[in-house]
């Protein structure tokens, strides 16, 4: 599995660096971009094409709801019980077709645009205030290395993602964004996504020549999920698949 945040659309760089040096030979892999619930754009069609350009076969490709990392207010306490359980059906659906036609899967149809949109710089960056204790649990945890581990208080702009981890990791609540720009951020936000939001959504196998691959059929994907689990519920309207900030994957494939 190759699970990576989607960054206003776009895969991190960072991400596309690091996986452009692994080499797949020919293994078969599931993609994951998890967004902040209003739109991945152009994430899982820019990772399929690292990932097949690294040497992998990819078989299947999954958009996941998690709570905005930067404003906070957007898809807040997600994923809830019900994406838990929704996503762990769709790593189910994948298993099971991978052992049942191992030698007739073909890659599914991503959504996304060639050329993928521009990609946004990092722009906020968290600074430490008088709380912080040097404890150097942010500059461990960041995945850019862009804090220094002898003096927590400085980061490398350079290298910094934007991607809040150290935001959420330290134990003093000590690393803050300017909150004029989080306030943009989140007015920014409010404007009507280009390709949906809310849903959980599986980009799954072709066989025999028939496509699967679901473009706006997410409801019918959950109505698969619900009927898997034999929980009859609500199902939400039709939507079509949707970009977002966070670093945290739930999908699992064993």
């Amino acid at each position: 599995m190759i699970a990576v945040p989607s960054f206003g659309g776009r895969v991190p760089a960072l991400a596309t660096q690091r996986l452009s040096s692994i080499h797949g030979d020919q293994a078969r892999c599931a993609l994951v971009c998890v967004y902040g619930n209003r739109a991945y754009e152009d994430t899982l069609i820019e990772l399929n094409d690292t990932a097949v350009q690294c040497g992998f076969r990819v078989t299947a490709a999954v958009a996941a709801v998690a709570e905005h990392s930067i404003a906070h207010q957007y898809a807040a306490g997600r994923p809830d019980e019900q994406d838990k359980t929704v996503l762990h059906a769709f790593a189910e659906k994948i298993k099971e077709k991978l052992e049942n036609s191992p030698e007739t899967v073909s890659a599914p149809e991503i959504p996304g645009n060639r050329p993928y949109k521009k990609a946004g710089g990092g722009g906020l960056i968290p600074k430490a205030d008088s709380d912080c204790t040097l404890c150097g649990l942010c500059a461990e945890s960041c995945p850019a290395q862009a804090i220094s581990k002898e003096n927590p208080k400085e980061t490398d702009n350079s290298k910094y993602i934007s991607c809040m981890r150290c935001v959420a990791q330290c134990p003093q609540s000590a690393r803050k964004v300017n909150s004029i720009m989080v306030s943009a951020v989140a007015l920014a936000l409010k404007k009507p996504a280009p390709c949906g939001k809310n849903q959980n959504c599986i980009f799954d196998l072709v066989f025999h020549g028939q496509r699967s691959g679901r473009h706006t059929a997410c409801s019918l994907t959950i109505a698969e999920v619900h009927s898997h689990y034999n929980r009859p519920r609500e199902l939400p309207q039709r939507r079509s698949p949707g970009d977002g900030f966070f670093t945290q994957a739930l999908l699992k494939v064993s």
